[in-house]
């Protein structure tokens, strides 16, 4: 079974890092549509401000995982 998703680290207001991870991700994204997304992610944060907002994308990763079962 092959299975991706994309991994992604925010730092926030609060000098920490918050990470997400997207299952499944549409792989007929382009990268221009990938950036807005984030950006929009970005505008619209909904982390809470207690903890520190997410103000700027540190790292992006497409990850591909594959997974055969023996027994």
């Amino acid at each position: 079974m092959v299975t991706s998703h994309y991994q992604m680290l925010f730092n926030t207001t609060a000098g920490n890092r918050r990470s997400l991870r997207i299952m499944h991700p549409n792989p007929d994204l382009d990268q221009p549509e990938i950036v807005n997304a984030v950006q929009q992610m970005l505008a619209n944060d909904i982390s809470d401000p207690a903890r520190g907002r997410i103000e700027s994308l540190a790292r992006m990763d497409f990850v591909i995982s594959e997974r055969k079962n023996i027994l």
